[in-house]
């Protein structure tokens, strides 16, 4: 993704009456260092393996890193709170490229359960988490699958409830009828009914999301 590194000549022609004059300089382009990432994994943060992979690289001045995630492997998150990849801290000015030949896949956001005010339930599904966080600009070259988690959808349900009558879990009264929301996908959570009701339950659980 970046020029190879080398020693390359630059030659500036001058051209003065009937004279031409050759200004010649060197350019000198050091090697990037590669991260590649080998392995499925939760939570990739490229800051961390970078220094793993290369201690003694410079901690307070721009480098430039290629990070080669291989085909086959699979980084997500088990949480929407947390992306599934991060370039995490590097030094300001870096130069970095992402060669991405698997799955970066965001976690799904969990199915809604029901409609209760009672309860303190809307109804809505949740979001799905972030797949990728750059914290500095880079170039990515994307040969497979970069996706955000999916959200969840919002249930066809209601209930009718005391609310808990005491701090939970203790059980609440009422009826629970209709479906949860299905998960959104990878791995989100299909909605269900909320533990500790009692009473008359017409209800259908969320579908759970699959993986990638």
């Amino acid at each position: 993704p970046f020029a190879p590194d080398g020693t390359f000549p630059i030659v500036i022609q001058v051209l003065c009456n009937n004279s031409t004059y050759n200004i010649v300089y060197s350019l000198t382009i050091l090697p990037c260092y590669v991260v590649d990432a080998l392995n499925t994994t939760d939570n990739y943060n490229l800051g961390v393996e970078f220094y793993i992979a290369h201690p003694t690289a410079p901690t307070n001045s721009p480098v430039c890193i290629v990070n080669n995630i291989a085909p086959g492997v699979q980084i997500s998150s088990p949480t929407t709170g947390d992306p599934a990849y991060t370039t995490g801290t590097l030094p300001a000015g870096s130069l970095l490229a992402i060669v991405n030949g698997g799955n970066i896949l965001g976690k799904g956001g969990d199915g809604g359960d029901a409609f209760d005010p009672a309860l303190g339930l809307t109804g809505e599904g949740f979001p799905g988490g972030v797949g990728i966080n750059l914290t500095l600009d880079a170039d990515i070259i994307n040969n497979f699958n970069i996706y955000g988690g999916g959200g969840g959808g919002g249930s066809m349900a209601f209930s009718i409830s005391t609310g808990n009558l005491s701090p939970p879990p203790a059980p609440a009264f009422g009826f629970f009828i209709g479906a949860g929301g299905g998960g959104g996908a990878n791995l989100g959570e299909g909605g269900d009914q909320p533990p500790g009701l009692i009473g008359l339950s017409f209800y259908s659980g969320g579908s759970d999301a699959t993986g990638g």
